[in-house]
């Protein structure tokens, strides 16, 4: 049943933030430190194991040094794996507008650790592997948790929710690396060791890497095209009211009660449109408002 406890809504740029808008509610006593479950909320997972360059385990709950590790060493994909190793969620279900598959709830048991148990490198698995044990001390870190996939009709709740939305989950630009040039100041030496190297690493690295030069100064362009090929999931202003509305219906049927929300806005990195980002999020919170008494925070208020 619902409380009359207001929900804290913290509202991020970009995903890799929400590390820190978790780990800020834990150090507040908003919510508890571990066994949480995540309602991941987005056309992309944000599931892929995390590099850094400085160890995880150095984080001991400073704030500031809980923010520089957000900003320097997560990246916007990297996020949900580090909160699971650091012991924050035990259970992670993913919602998407369209699965790979009939869209019937479906999960794995899984874990994460780190290579040499250094927490540098995170290694995600499947916990049925059979060689698992037998590979890993028992001092070893190694987080296990249930991971599943879904669409908005089947999510299901749980005690301990944190409720985390991207804004791009009702309206995607697809790749936005694709949809616009990135344009990088380089010296002139550099420009002509691109233009006179065809196997300079660069041209592995993206999918097109070209060079320019302009008034005495010279850039790399990543990704550059004269077309613009739309995606089908950028949709209509129609359809995202249509998915906020049978959302947030889900949500409220299901008697979901978040102990805290994320919402995402995905603006600068360009995978919710630059054209719709703001219809969406007012929206969204004038929706959820309804049925949830929220505490909207701005991640630079805190």
């Amino acid at each position: 049943m619902y409380t009359t406890r207001d929900i804290p809504l913290f509202i991020v740029e970009e995903h890799n933030e929400a590390f820190y808008a978790w780990n800020y509610a834990i150090k507040k006593g908003l919510i508890p430190e571990s066994s949480n479950a995540l309602l991941h909320i987005d056309e992309h997972s944000d599931m892929n194991p995390a590099r850094f360059k400085n160890s995880i385990h150095g984080l001991n709950g400073n704030l500031g040094d809980i923010k520089r590790f957000t900003y320097s060493e997560l990246t916007i994909d990297t996020f949900i794996s580090a909160a699971i190793y650091r012991n924050i969620f035990n259970k992670v279900q993913w919602v998407r507008q369209v699965h790979d598959y009939d869209g019937s709830a479906q999960s794995r048991q899984m874990y994460v650790r780190s290579c040499n148990n250094e927490g540098k490198k995170l290694i995600v698995g499947l916990r049925s592997d059979a060689g698992l044990h037998e590979r890993i001390d028992k001092d070893i870190i190694i987080r296990y948790f249930e991971y599943g996939w879904t669409n908005a009709g089947k999510i299901a709740g749980h005690p301990q929710t944190i409720l985390d939305i991207d804004l791009d989950f009702f309206s995607c630009t697809g790749h936005p690396g694709k949809q616009t040039t990135l344009v990088i100041e380089i010296s002139k030496d550099e420009f002509d060791r691109f233009s006179a190297d065809p196997h300079h690493r660069l041209k592995y690295f993206f999918s097109r890497v070209s060079v320019s030069a302009s008034d005495g100064k010279y850039y790399y362009l990543i990704n550059d095209y004269d077309e613009i090929y739309q995606e089908r999931t950028y949709v209509s202003t129609e359809m995202i009211s249509n998915r906020i509305t049978e959302l947030v219906a889900v949500l409220q049927r299901e008697e979901i009660t978040p102990l805290l929300i994320t919402i995402c806005r995905s603006r600068f990195s360009g995978f919710t449109p630059e054209d719709q980002w703001q219809f969406i999020e007012t929206q969204l919170c004038s929706q959820l408002s309804k049925i949830y008494p929220l505490d909207p925070v701005s991640l630079s208020q805190l």
